[in-house]
């Protein structure tokens, strides 16, 4: 690895680092698309492309110890322990790993649930965290088979647990552009972030940026858990 990328992601981890200076791998600075000291929902692009490249530079050993670590920090949560039915994900490109805490919340007796794209929508379906059951969708992303019967109304859900790119400290989300938690959570933007369900986003601590630029119609979080602390918003 070169030495100079092996520092930004030594830095990048220990949270020294803004995501708007960060120079990658191979990349000189950037003149025309260099990203302004406030972003605007214009520099989203560019803002996704370095995180994903930084965010993909963790190690695997890296990326099990935050999983465990996150599991840690939220696994006593009111939130967590109060909910009957928690949506996850599966984590791929370098996203922090719910699956420790998943685990958890199966263990607790909970209701787990993952997200199945079907078009342009987003549905939750009831799931046991078998890996072999999963199947690639058009994203690359594995997802369980849709299945009516085992099929949860988002409203319905108590706990949801997102992945992001990049999150700030009021609880705004950068997630990867498809707007598939936007629509589907869309009923929650004139409600309180506190109301049901809860929407939590996952993170390595190292995601956290200044600010996030928001559109209107993005959903704002309750909370951000990551792999050293939990951020509450409400």
């Amino acid at each position: 690895m070169n030495l100079g990328f092996k520092a930004t992601l030594t830095a990048l981890h220990r949270g020294l680092l803004s995501f708007y200076d960060v120079r990658l791998l191979g990349e000189s600075p950037m003149t025309n698309q260099h990203l302004s000291s406030t972003p605007t929902t214009a520099d989203k692009p560019e803002l996704r492309r370095r995180i994903k490249k930084l965010r993909q530079g963790i190690s695997i050993q890296a990326q099990k110890q935050a999983s465990h670590r996150l599991r840690d920090v939220l696994c006593k949560h009111p939130a967590f322990l109060s909910a009957e039915s928690i949506a996850g994900y599966v984590a791929v490109n370098g996203e922090i790993d719910p699956q420790p805490l998943l685990q958890r919340a199966l263990q607790l007796g909970k209701d787990i649930y993952l997200p199945v794209l079907i078009e342009d929508r987003m549905v939750f379906v009831r799931h046991d965290l078998k890996q072999h059951t999963l199947s690639h969708n058009r994203f690359g992303i594995p997802e369980p088979a849709y299945d009516q019967a085992l099929e949860l109304e988002p409203s319905a859900l108590s706990l949801v647990l997102l992945p992001l790119l990049a999150f700030d400290g009021a609880g705004r989300r950068l997630g990867m552009g498809g707007g598939f938690y936007d629509r589907t959570f869309s009923f929650k933007r004139d409600r309180s972030p506190a109301a049901r369900p809860l929407l939590f986003g996952l993170a390595h601590a190292s995601q956290q940026i200044e600010r996030v630029p928001v559109d209107n119609w993005d959903i704002p979080l309750a909370g951000v858990a990551t792999d050293r602390t939990l951020l509450t918003v409400y």
